[in-house]
């Protein structure tokens, strides 16, 4: 797709914010140089500067296979720390951001910004202090489950155990109320969810679900749940994973999840983990752990969704929810998935291309691209 003058300059000017990668993996897992040109992923520091990607949440993704006593709290703070190392390797083009101001000094400097966070609430190993720590170090939000049910929070992929959050959890949820970390509800069932907006004193995020109008998959929202957040003051981000924007995808990935596994379709709801989603299926399944296990996702061949199928879920969000309050959390950076015309951040021009010929107007593109995440980083975090 050419990208037009216009929006190049709308591209251009706008603070453009991802407000879920998984990148860091790669420079812990697999020792690649993420300050230079990899050829490998979706994103690095060059590509982020030619996409004028500003700033990304950086997810420090504790694994379910991280579930021992003790394991997932040496994961988090290895993953912690890669971020870190990133930005003390690399001081010229790339700070760790603790709220939006932040962002905008740094973005007005020329340089990258990083935001620290956990997906998996597994790793603060049922206890607050771990919790209160994780935030000094500059954790800005925390995504309540992975695939996993845990302690405290049931998962959208996973057995229920707790009927949404225990008493624990909503203990969880008013202390990231009272620190000012942003409480992330993606990968939680629908009544973790529900609990949340019920007892939350402060705008909830979604970083990274797609809408199961169209893809009536687990792991995205409803329309009650998108108008939900929505009147929470808070922001859906939709996600370019291919599994929750392309039912055919979907359906591509369980049969390569079922043929490995030797069994049937039929029967794939009522495996041994109670998983209702393929990925972590495949990832169960595959040798290794971090990055490694994400190459099941390419492994499976089948063809990826393109920018088109990831518009629809925008259009939809933004019917749904109202323009204020959608923004976009990719998924991607552990693996590369190439949707067609969004291979990597390098191209995230093109996305506003799309966003202009669909008839966006300037001030809602630059909301959709990231304002609309500053805003509700500065109503839960502050400044």
């Amino acid at each position: 797709m050419e990208v037009s003058h216009e929006a190049r300059r709308i591209h251009a000017s706008s603070i453009v914010i991802d407000t879920h990668v998984d990148t860091v993996v790669r420079w812990i897992d697999l020792e690649e140089d993420l300050g230079v040109e990899t050829g490998n992923g979706y994103m690095d520091l060059p590509l982020m500067k030619r996409g004028n990607l500003t700033a990304s949440f950086f997810a420090c993704c504790v694994g379910f296979h991280h579930v021992a006593r003790g394991t997932a709290i040496r994961r988090a703070l290895d993953m912690i720390d890669g971020v870190k190392e990133i930005c003390r390797h690399y001081p010229d083009d790339v700070e760790v951001a603790l709220g939006a101001c932040d962002v905008r000094r740094i973005a007005a400097a020329g340089r990258l910004a990083v935001i620290i966070a956990i997906e998996g609430g597994h790793a603060i190993d049922d206890d607050l202090r771990v919790l209160r720590q994780y935030f000094d170090l500059g954790v800005r939000y925390m995504s309540l489950t992975h695939f996993n049910t845990h302690g405290w929070a049931d998962s959208a992929t996973d057995v229920a155990r707790h009927d949404g959050l225990s008493p624990l959890g909503r203990d969880v949820v008013a202390e990231m109320n009272r620190m000012g970390m942003m409480v992330d509800v993606s990968h939680a069932s629908d009544k973790v969810f529900h609990d949340v907006i019920e007892m939350s004193k402060a705008p909830v995020m979604a970083s990274h679900s797609s809408m199961r109008a169209l893809v009536d998959h687990p792991r995205n929202m409803s329309d009650d749940m998108v108008r939900a957040v929505a009147e929470n003051g808070g922001i859906v981000c939709v996600t370019a994973w291919p599994e929750y924007i392309s039912r055919r995808y979907w359906q591509g990935l369980e049969d390569v999840a079922d043929r490995r596994a030797g069994r049937g379709g039929a029967n794939r709801r009522a495996n041994a983990s109670g998983s209702t989603s393929a990925i972590s299926d495949l990832m169960a399944m595959a040798s290794g752990d971090g990055a490694s296990g994400y190459n099941v996702l390419v492994d499976a061949e089948i063809p990826f969704p393109s920018l088109d199928d990831l518009l629809a879920h925008i259009d939809h969000a933004v019917e749904v929810a109202g323009v204020d309050h959608v923004g976009i959390g990719t998924d991607h950076g552990a693996v590369r998935f190439d949707l067609v015309d969004l291979e990597d951040c390098s191209r995230l021009p093109v996305l506003t291309e799309a966003l202009v010929r669909r008839g966006y107007g300037e001030e809602d593109i630059r909301k959709i691209l990231g304002e609309n995440v500053l805003r509700v980083m500065e109503d839960v975090i502050g400044c």
